[in-house]
């Protein structure tokens, strides 16, 4: 694993990076209060445990302030640490989460490994937890290889020590890195691994939900990807995040079965309130290929150029490939073949760098079908009588959900 900058240098890279946009929608004082909360966070994993609760003191009012926020990795059950220690492992890790949505991925890496470093005599559980967090940060930053050995310690040592649930965020961790890979059967098979550890009603089963939903899109089992969608989105809290990615979703999910403006209206609901750059390409990209589809070339370049402003603001690699790839679509669908390239090339050159397999894959399969005697590109899924008979309740209830919630 490659060791975390220094706080000082993970600062100067994140604000590098995200500089051309003057830090995007972070801004410099939170660039700065999180340079703060990161040199902290080494500090205190540094200093002997008798001397940390009197360093922690001073930082309460400036550096970490009381909150009630919670990071979204927590024990199945939903309780909350009562030692000292975990809660200020706790209390880093929000902070972390922030650094996350922003983008600041570097700052996050070093705060959290600090977390995992000051556990490293403290609860298991919160060891664990810190370490699939870790495992999370580096898979946005690409490194799938490192993130999948800190998914994998956590499953193996979680159940060894009989704390299924939180074993389960180690699964759903080995189910992402496996979408992001292309393994299909693995990725599965981590989130119904997941599913069974989950205690009912917790973060842990959302996200578990989510995953399948996925993977049934991905099948084109439409009916069963609403059942988990929906289950998911009324686990997750009321505009949150997840809800915003989950609408996401089921707004794809009515593009496949070829309810286009019903996708339309998701995919704008979720650009309209959700304020995170992942969350937003993500709604982005899949606009745009909606777009394309009902023949819009002007929308299609609206979202292409509201999409490309995003990303700079902090769409990790996986979301900003993923984003390439649906335009270069979009514009093969529309007929621009310029356009088309140039975004193909892009994607392209994220996976080649992360090993991103799938969209290497679908780059690949966009270019034959673009090749000279190609067979035409096959149409967008709709669903056959005959499906539409089987799942009609699902789907009819399903898509009448994501329209409401969408006015």
């Amino acid at each position: 694993m490659r060791a975390p900058l220094t706080p000082l240098k993970a600062f100067l890279s994140d604000a590098e990076r995200l500089g051309e946009t003057g830090f995007g929608n972070v801004g410099d004082s939170r660039l700065s209060h999180w340079l703060s909360v990161a040199q902290a966070a080494e500090r205190i994993a540094a200093l002997p445990l008798n001397d940390r609760s009197e360093y922690v003191a001073t930082l309460a009012n400036d550096v970490l302030p009381p909150t009630d926020d919670r990071p979204t990795q927590i024990d199945g059950d939903g309780s909350k640490p009562i030692d000292a220690l975990s809660k200020l492992a706790e209390r880093l890790r929000v902070e972390a989460e922030q650094m996350e949505k922003a983008g600041c991925f570097e700052l996050a890496l070093v705060t959290v490994s600090s977390v995992c470093r000051a556990l490293s005599t403290g609860e298991l559980s919160q060891r664990l937890l810190a370490s699939v967090h870790m495992g999370r940060v580096m898979r946005q930053m690409g490194d799938l290889d490192n993130a999948t050995d800190c998914y994998a310690s956590v499953t193996a040592d979680a159940q060894k020590a009989g704390e299924g649930p939180i074993a389960a965020h180690g699964y759903i961790g080995l189910g992402n890195v496996a979408s992001e890979r292309g393994n299909r059967p693995l990725q599965k098979a981590h989130y119904l691994d997941a599913l069974l550890l989950s205690p009912r009603g917790s973060p842990v089963e959302l996200s578990s939900h989510m995953g399948l939903m996925v993977v049934a899109m991905a099948r084109v089992d439409l009916a069963d990807a609403l059942l988990h969608g929906w289950r998911a989105h009324d686990l997750s809290p009321p505009n949150s995040d997840d809800q915003y990615g989950i609408i996401s979703n089921m707004a794809r999910i009515a593009h496949q079965a070829g309810f286009l403006e019903a996708a339309t209206a998701g995919f704008d609901f979720v650009i309209q309130h959700c304020t995170m750059p992942r969350g937003r390409i993500i709604a982005i990209g899949s606009a745009v290929r909606t777009a394309a589809a009902l023949g819009s070339r002007l929308e299609v370049e609206r979202l292409v150029e509201l999409g490309s402003a995003e990303i700079p603001k902090g769409a990790p690699p996986w979301e900003t490939a993923s984003f390439f790839m649906w335009c270069a679509e979009a514009w093969h669908e529309i007929g621009n073949v310029p356009q088309r390239d140039l975004f193909a090339n892009r994607a392209e050159t994220i996976a080649d760098t992360f090993r991103f397999n799938e969209v290497r894959m679908k780059i690949d399969a966009l270019r034959n079908m673009a090749a000279p005697n190609a067979p035409s590109r096959p149409a967008p899924h709709i669903l056959s009588y005959e499906q539409q008979t089987l799942s009609s309740e699902t789907i009819r209830v399903g898509i009448h959900r994501l329209e409401a919630l969408s006015v």
